[in-house]
């Protein structure tokens, strides 16, 4: 309806039957419980932290570890839209005391939702905070395991280890525009296997076209128990690289002639390759570094991987440096 310049238009009286349905949140569960090897979670007994940030997950998150058998200790699962605990972006400074509570119990695994309850970051049983990549990955592989292969769709945002991995499971990466909706666009129209962002929200296309944290935690629970491993010991099997993130502002109206700069000046004084899907992507032997603006602030983001902590850290601040000089010129 928003790209259609004429759609059909009724009064509020005739608009036709409306529809409710009060068992519509067990449904989702149920349907979630069935999604996966649910006996085998079970069988686990796993320990799980769950902080839904007093978002929607409060009414979901809960209910579906409890049936699927775990041990469950809840932080801030009372819906609350002044979001007393905490911040309800699942970043590590803002997941501390679920951090805390996960050593002190000795649980299995801390999960922590956002606001709207679409992603999911994992914390290990150790209390180290799990980039959202990585659950990406780890969930990748699983899913590249069972269905022997099958087309990953993703953004070009995301690690190179998702592309390690589809390279040896047989699968196929698709990457487009940073966005969740274009992701699940994609998906549905290359009959995709699985996909997702970095930042922990993933896509299950035979569960729903949509970001999707419940279905996320069950398949989480589903391969530690049964690889029988640990999470810690999970991530430590996936590829390894070193990210740097870094956000600096520029006002709207000078995004697109700074990205147009930084790629002519890019591609006339270097032989990297450049990807201009969404922002610029500068591709280097060791790394990548895209710089791309912000669709709802006037800020330019920054990402950079490589193969060393320190290297991650120069190309953030190579592009920082990029956006600031031509902010400046421009």
């Amino acid at each position: 309806m928003y790209f259609d310049s004429e759609p059909d238009r009724a009064e509020w009286n005739e608009i036709g039957e409306s529809y409710t349905n009060d068992n519509i949140i067990q449904e989702y569960i149920d349907t979630v419980v069935e999604s996966v090897d649910a006996d085998a979670i079970r069988e686990a007994k796993l320990k799980v932290v769950v902080d839904c940030g007093s978002g929607a997950g409060c009414f979901t998150a809960p209910y579906l570890l409890r049936a699927l058998g775990c041990e469950l200790i809840t932080l801030n699962c009372q819906a609350d839209g002044f979001f007393p605990g905490r911040d309800p972006e699942p970043i590590e400074e803002n997941l501390t005391e679920l951090i805390e509570v996960v050593k002190q119990l000795n649980a299995d695994i801390g999960l922590a939702h956002d606001g709207d309850a679409d992603r999911t970051i994992c914390i290990d049983e150790k209390g180290n905070f799990v980039l959202g990549d990585k659950t990406f990955a780890l969930v990748e592989k699983q899913m590249l395991k069972e269905n022997d292969g099958g087309i990953v769709v993703t953004t070009v945002a995301t690690s190179q280890a998702i592309y390690d991995i589809a390279d040896e499971y047989n699968g196929e990466i698709i990457a487009t525009a940073v966005g969740d909706l274009l992701v699940a666009r994609e998906l549905k129209e290359k009959d995709g296997l699985f996909g997702g962002e970095e930042n922990g929200g993933l896509i299950f296309p035979e569960f729903v076209y949509g970001r999707d944290a419940a279905m996320t935690v069950a398949k989480i629970l589903e391969i530690i128990a049964k690889e029988k491993k640990t999470l810690s010991e999970l991530v430590a099997e996936l590829p390894v690289y070193y990210s740097k993130k870094m956000k600096i502002e520029c006002g709207d109206e000078l995004k697109e002639a700074v990205m147009e700069s930084i790629a002519k000046e890019v591609s006339e004084t270097t032989d990297f390759e450049i990807d201009t899907t969404d922002g610029v992507k500068i591709l280097k032997e060791d790394g990548w570094v895209i710089i791309r603006p912000s669709g709802t602030e006037p800020i330019f983001r920054c990402f950079a991987e490589s193969d060393s902590q320190e290297k991650a850290d120069e190309m953030t601040q190579w592009g920082i440096g990029l956006i600031e000089k031509y902010t400046r010129q421009l």
